[in-house]
């Protein structure tokens, strides 16, 4: 999740936007009501918009930005929840927490397909207190392809997820580092020439 200032509606109007980064069925259309936690835990309503990323490689399944106006009476949402305008919201919608809005010190991303616990015991190890593990199960709820495209590797979805997991890297990094690099595992950052 992300937030920012937009020229967004048709009176080109500043509004603040939560955007939630989602994964969505390209050939479906969908309108999404965006459920915003406010002051004292009052909910506000508005219409989401969801914008697909255009690097989706021909899977069925893409990235995409669902953008939420935040209304006005609502100064800091800290919680979001998107919900198809179809559905029935009862309250026991799954609210996500904005984890941009609290200031850290670093952030680093590595993205594994080893399983969660491997990949944190090494890193705890390896960097004690300072690296968390976000673990990313898209194949839970998709068929991952394994290949960058349809005819590499079968599945819905591009790469084991890995353009939803990079844009979640650099949102939740937004307004808290001032540098973030986003190399492959098996890419070098070098510089091209050395000053002694």
């Amino acid at each position: 999740m992300f937030s920012t200032s937009s020229r967004f509606n048709s009176r080109l109007l500043p509004l603040l936007l939560v955007g939630v980064i989602a994964v969505v069925l390209r050939q479906e259309t969908v309108s999404y009501r965006c459920i915003l936690l406010c002051q004292k835990q009052q909910e506000h309503i508005s219409d989401g918009v969801c914008h697909i990323h255009n690097d989706h490689f021909g899977f069925s399944y893409g990235t995409a930005d669902i953008m939420c106006p935040v209304p006005s009476g609502c100064d800091k949402p800290s919680h979001v929840a998107v919900v198809s305008v179809n559905a029935k919201f009862e309250g026991t919608t799954p609210f996500l927490t904005m984890p941009n809005t609290v200031k850290h010190i670093q952030t680093a991303q590595l993205n594994s397909h080893d399983p969660p616990s491997k990949t944190q015991d090494n890193l705890h190890h390896s960097l004690p207190g300072l690296v968390e593990v976000i673990p990313r199960s898209m194949s839970r709820f998709l068929n991952v392809s394994r290949g960058w495209l349809p005819e590499h590797g079968s599945g819905d979805l591009h790469y084991f997820g890995q353009i939803p997991a990079l844009n979640d890297c650099l949102y939740r990094s937004m307004y808290q580092s001032k540098y973030v690099a986003l190399p492959d595992v098996d890419e070098l950052i070098l510089p091209q020439t050395v000053k002694r």
